[in-house]
């Protein structure tokens, strides 16, 4: 993540996959990306360990 080449200006990210992951992604952005947390949306999927109903 740290070495993704985004492009400059206005944008916004969709973040899916595992809830860890996720978050790790989101923080990156936003605290040394500087990018707005509004601009990030996050859907986490699964968290290991965890069961989701059935």
């Amino acid at each position: 993540m740290a070495d993704l080449d985004l492009p400059g200006g206005e944008g916004a990210a969709y973040v899916a996959g595992e809830a860890r992951t996720c978050q790790m992604v989101r923080d990156h952005l936003v605290r040394e990306r500087n990018w707005p947390r509004t601009s990030i949306k996050v859907k986490p999927f699964w968290t290991p360990g965890k069961r989701g109903p059935h």
